[in-house]
């Protein structure tokens, strides 16, 4: 089956950067990590969408295919490629990517193991056919270099995300003429025809000394590559090695592992649990009425968050005492992402403490993991419809915002 992100546009959708070969090298991501990962953002969207590349560029991700053969058969995992006029099907766009690997493999950049990843090999074509016989999807927006150039460009002069190009070298000490000649600099490379990650991480080099400044900046020059991938496929996305992961959200994977640990279904269960046996769980009547319950304390949550964030952002735009109050109000603003779904997570322990419920399932004589797990939410459920978890529902977001304001003192 063949299909456009177009024709997908209203289900809920993710790209998960972990998938990148850059990312695994560097972060030393290990194949039982991302099948984890795959499993739960399973449980948690419609589709998880990736480029078809990534099944080649690590051996952890060819590791993967034949786990997740039937989940792309049947859709649920969509490999992508570049839209129609440009690449007919799989096999063609492995071609492209491997001509175009021809003329880059020489370039000093790709020396390095966590960017040479990226380059195609003719030993790859084997993966490439596979998936060439079996679900794909087509970009027919604009290509991942557009939407990386237009993210590239608004992040060097973006005011309002402490983790932006912007904000680091803001808060670095460089003198500010040095400062908007390296902005200059790297503004202009948006409009180079080769744009990408690569040349991105070449040119910071050239650029910034070997301090935490310069590693910062290719950390987020990766971050942005990968976040336009998401952009381009019209997906929510993920990457564990964002601070934001310690917000409350309903799109944030590791949380809902967590909170499956706090109500019993640990991540030794799901380790144990086959796709198959996700599949069937996610299809359940029992876990759709589990997360439904789950996203309205989620949205409950991140409704009071949003409040706390806002009020401190306000604070810092108006910034009646100058530069200390700035930089108080960026320390806030970290401390809520530190620690805002930590906070979430210990009502929802406080509320299972004690109860049968929160115990860790058990597999019975007889019984399969998929089974007994959904026997599990089952009994959640049970106390979803019960007087103290209604009522818990019902205050969560004030004693939320107590407990915050609590820890942020003079900010929150």
């Amino acid at each position: 089956m063949k299909t456009y992100i177009s024709m997908i546009t209203s289900e809920k959708k993710i790209f998960i950067g972990d998938y990148d070969s850059y990312t695994i090298t560097k972060a030393d991501i290990s194949f039982e990590y991302l099948v984890r990962l795959t499993k739960t953002a399973l449980l948690l969207f419609d589709r998880i969408l990736l480029p078809a590349a990534f099944f080649w560029q690590s051996e952890n991700m060819s590791r993967l295919i034949p786990l997740v053969e039937d989940c792309i058969r049947s859709g649920y995992i969509l490999p992508m490629i570049r839209d129609r006029e440009t690449t007919y099907n799989v096999h063609d766009y492995f071609e492209r990517r491997l001509e175009e690997s021809s003329k880059q493999k020489h370039l000093e950049v790709f020396l390095r193991p966590e960017l040479k990843s990226e380059l195609a090999e003719k030993t790859d074509k084997r993966i490439a056919l596979e998936l060439n016989d079996n679900t794909y999807a087509y970009v027919d927006k604009k290509s991942i270099r557009e939407v990386y150039a237009e993210n590239w460009k608004k992040d060097i002069d973006y005011n309002h995300d402490i983790c932006s190009i912007h904000f680091l070298l803001l808060q670095s000490d460089m003198p500010d003429h040095k400062i908007n000649e390296v902005k200059s600099v790297l503004s202009a490379e948006a409009y180079n025809p080769y744009f990408s990650r690569a040349g991105n991480i070449q040119i910071i080099e050239k650029l910034l000394p070997d301090t935490p400044l310069r590693q910062k900046i290719i950390s987020r020059a990766s971050f942005l590559y990968l976040k336009s991938n998401a952009d381009a496929y019209s997906s929510r996305f993920f990457l564990s090695d964002d601070s934001f992961n310690g917000m409350v959200f309903e799109d944030n994977i590791l949380l809902l592992q967590r909170t499956l640990e706090v109500v019993g279904i640990t991540n030794d269960l799901i380790d144990l649990l086959s796709m198959n046996d996700i599949l069937q769980i996610k299809n359940s009547d029992e876990y759709r009425f589990f997360i439904y319950n789950y996203y309205e304390l989620i949205n409950k949550v991140y409704t009071a968050q949003s409040d706390v964030v806002d009020k401190v952002i306000d604070r810092m735009n108006s910034a009646l005492r100058g530069e200390q109050l700035k930089s108080g109000a960026y320390k806030a603003l970290n401390m809520i992402r530190n620690i805002s779904s930590n906070v979430f997570l210990g009502l929802v322990a406080n509320m299972f403490s004690g109860s049968p419920v929160g115990a860790p399932a058990l597999i019975g004589f007889g019984a399969t993991a998929g089974a007994s797990s959904i026997a599990k939410v089952g009994r959640v459920n049970k106390f979803f419809s019960s007087t103290p978890f209604i009522d818990f529902k019902e205050h969560i977001q004030d004693n939320y915002k107590k407990m915050i304001d609590r820890k942020l003192g003079d900010f929150g």
